[in-house]
């Protein structure tokens, strides 16, 4: 069978595909929402949350009728902001505000929680009306210190062993208890104004500008007394915090104006040197002529130095003669000289030998000669370079001239545009220093002047009934706190339970059928009671795996002729799947069928276990798939008394998952096929081993065994989605070890909750 042809075991059909009973779901998107789980769990415990929130709501109600009666009175004020308008003839003309906004309202109404308003209603009022009342539990709390009273000693001693302070604020039991609760510096008209403001209840008006001031208190005349008092200081409230208000402006109007005047004095001062400055720079128009002056001869010193550069350029080679530029009538003179001595040479060189007296000295007169030239010539060069360096000299004096009267100019025109701005500071700072001036006096002349923008419209009148709408409002505290409280520790316990409670929310969260519940037979749970002790629970028991049997062989898949073969498994140990298989096992043999039971679980033996008084074959499953000459007669035991056949298992192996997986193994059940019903497998769990894995492809149906409220859901999920991965074509469940008593509370619509209507039919 693929997957694909799969189909849903419930009636909902989700999906719209219908799914035959027991068949796996492909994908687990069917799985129960973590919220419709809760919202179930609510529906399902309404009657304790119920309980919770009426055994809370009539404590609420005891606690309300030990509280003492109070009783409100109330008086109005008015605000009117008309009234508040100061007696000031400039502003005669100005509009009157009418309208009071409801930020002004409630700024109004925190004057009413002013430690100066409580303070002038106790004095006014006298502080004996204060006094706070002792609740009606004084008495049992008074009698309860006295009680540990005397452990205080050996308290103090145990501090003191372990480091602690040696009178914690917990072990300090003074003889008065009023003064052990006040705190340190605390008076006892701090003491009045805390009970004030405790017992003042301030409200307004949504659609006019009225304030009400009630105060609650024991005596209806106490309460009517006081809230008058209230409303009579309010107004004288409104004025000292006006005038307070007025005072702190004027305040600092006055700083501001000391330091705007200290501010004019300095710009004063400053502008005085600027103009000091100014006029010691004299004529500007002077400098400015003598700037382009010296502009002009600049670029003259500066033409003469490029003339003076050039030549020396010129005059600088000294391979060469001077040019005719630079010849003076001295170098002419030498040079004709020279010129004369060398043609005078060359006529004795034509008849006179080279070594000839008369060739000598012409020879050293021309050296004579040249020697000359050369000193002329260099002279001019020294002199054309000294007035190279003159004009050098002349342009740089010209130069810092300039810069020096371009730094006077660039200094006056910096104090010139400074004394402007200063000025320009000056007069907008003085016109401030007006303007503030003028509000400090008005400020000044405005604490004379002031109203308060209230008035008392309507007295407080003693009240007749005591007030309820207190009790209402912590009556419905009490009853909301308490559904709140049980809902949230009914989800609490909800998400702490790890398993399952009933087979029908294992059915509805795993989508498939659940075939059994079968009870715990434990003295433990129900020790030697008449109407359940251990024979009945048994009794009980044995009901439960007759109906699961039935059920089991409704939904038979093999194929007819063939053994119906059952792997009974599990998420963990401790399940009890061997009890299980052993319990089907004896009861479906009492049904006239060829059962055997097979132990798979080579590693602890578990139903070998079970089976002591049986006398063990000579071989077992390990030497059928292991021994070829082994035969399968040699291995199976019987038990006599139901009638049911066992392949146990003797010896251990290292790897189990090989020899199922074995050709061996399939060969093995093929013929075991043909000689019986049913064959059940025992076999271990399949999330702690692998040895499982090979048997589900085998097996015609899985049938998973998990322990009431112990299995966690996500292990059962992760077993049952190990199963369809490894090709598991077909899964039953089977709710193991419930505990009948708490079963019944929580599953309503199971056969197993209504255990008690056999009670009479089985002892």
């Amino acid at each position: 069978m693929t997957w694909a042809a799969m189909t849903r075991i419930d009636t909902g059909r989700a999906d719209g595909i219908e799914r035959a009973p027991g068949m796996l779901p492909h994908d687990p998107a069917g799985r129960d929402d973590e919220l419709v789980r809760l919202a179930r769990t609510l529906l399902t415990r309404w009657k304790q949350i119920g309980t919770v929130v009426a055994l809370a709501t009539g404590l609420a109600v005891l606690g309300l009728r030990q509280l003492p009666p109070a009783y409100i009175a109330t008086a109005e004020i008015l605000i009117d902001p008309g009234q508040a308008q100061y007696a000031d003839l400039a502003d005669a003309g100005a509009p009157r505000q009418t309208t009071v906004w409801p930020t002004e309202l409630e700024t109004y109404m925190k004057v009413l929680w002013s430690d100066e308003l409580a303070a002038d209603v106790v004095n006014t009022v006298g502080l004996a009306a204060f006094t706070k009342e002792a609740p009606p539990w004084a008495p049992l709390e008074a009698w309860v210190l006295e009680l540990a009273r005397p452990l205080l000693p050996h308290f103090q001693d145990l501090a003191a062993s372990l480091g602690l302070p040696s009178q914690p604020p917990l072990l300090a039991l003074d003889a008065d208890p009023a003064a052990s609760a006040a705190r340190p510096g605390e008076t006892a008209l701090d003491k009045a104004v805390a009970v004030f403001r405790e017992q003042l209840v301030v409200s307004r008006e949504s659609l006019a500008a009225v304030i009400e001031i009630g105060y609650r208190a024991a005596d209806p005349e106490l309460a009517a007394k006081v809230a008058n008092a209230t409303a009579e200081a309010f107004p004288r409230e409104l004025i000292r915090a006006e005038k307070a208000a007025l005072g702190a402006s004027a305040n600092y109007l006055g700083e501001r104006v000391a330091a705007l005047a200290q501010e004019l004095q300095a710009a004063d001062a400053e502008a005085q040197a600027l103009r000091r400055r100014l006029s010691d720079f004299g004529s500007g128009s002077l400098n400015e002529r003598r700037y382009a002056e010296l502009l002009k001869t600049l670029s003259e010193a500066q033409a003469q130095l490029v003339n003076a550069r050039n030549d020396s350029s010129l005059v600088a080679d000294r391979t060469h003669g001077l040019s005719e530029r630079f010849t003076t009538p001295q170098l002419k003179e030498l040079r004709l000289l020279e010129t004369e001595l060398a043609q005078r040479l060359a006529e004795l060189g034509s008849d006179l030998q080279a070594r000839h007296p008369a060739v000598a000295t012409v020879r050293a007169e021309q050296a004579e000669i040249r020697s000359r030239i050369r000193a002329e010539e260099e002279g001019i060069r020294q002199q054309i370079a000294s007035e190279e360096q003159l004009c050098l000299a002349k342009v740089a004096w010209i130069e810092g001239e300039l810069q020096a009267i371009e730094q006077e100019l660039a200094l006056s025109a910096t104090d010139q545009l400074q004394l402007k701005q200063l000025t320009t500071r000056t007069d907008s700072t003085r016109l401030l220093y007006q303007d503030i001036l003028t509000r400090y006096q008005r400020a000044r002349e405005q604490q004379l002047m002031v109203r308060a923008p209230a008035r008392m419209i309507n007295a407080a009148r003693v009240p007749t009934r005591p007030e309820g709408k207190k009790r209402l409002i912590l009556l419905g505290g009490a009853l909301l706190g308490s559904l709140a409280a049980a809902t949230g520790l009914v989800l609490l316990l909800e998400l702490r339970r790890r398993g399952y409670r009933s087979a029908e929310e294992l059915q509805r969260t795993t989508r498939l059928p659940v075939i059994g519940c079968l009870p715990a037979v434990d003295r433990r749970v129900w020790g030697d009671r008449p109407d359940g002790g251990h024979g009945f629970a048994q009794k009980v028991y044995g009901e439960a795996v007759r109906r699961a049997a039935l059920r089991l062989m409704t939904g038979r898949r093999s194929p007819q002729g063939m053994a119906e073969l059952i792997l009974v498994t599990s998420a963990k140990s401790g399940e009890g799947k061997t009890l299980v298989s052993l319990s089907l096992g004896r009861q479906l043999a009492g049904n006239g069928l060829k059962v055997l039971v097979i132990d798979t679980d080579l590693r602890r033996q578990s139903l070998t276990g079970h089976l002591q008084h049986l006398v063990l074959p000579k071989a077992d499953l390990v030497a059928l798939l292991t021994e070829p000459v082994a035969k399968v007669e040699d291995a199976l035991v019987r038990d006599e008394r139901f009638g049911v056949d066992f392949l146990l298992a003797q010896e251990t192996s290292s790897d189990p998952a090989r020899l199922f997986g074995s050709p061996a193994m399939a060969g093995l059940l093929a013929e075991l096929r043909t000689r019986y019903d049913v064959i059940l497998c025992d076999s271990p769990p399949i999330l702690a081993l692998t040895d499982t894995v090979p048997l589900v492809p085998l097996a015609d149906r899985v049938l998973f065994v998990t322990r009431w409220q112990d299995t966690a859901r996500n292990v059962v999920e992760v077993a049952l989605d190990e199963i369809r991965l490894h090709g598991g074509r077909s899964c039953e469940l089977i709710l193991n070890a419930v505990n009948l008593r708490k079963y019944a509370r929580h599953a309503g619509s199971d056969q197993l909750a209504h255990f008690r209507l056999s009670a009479s039919y089985l002892r």
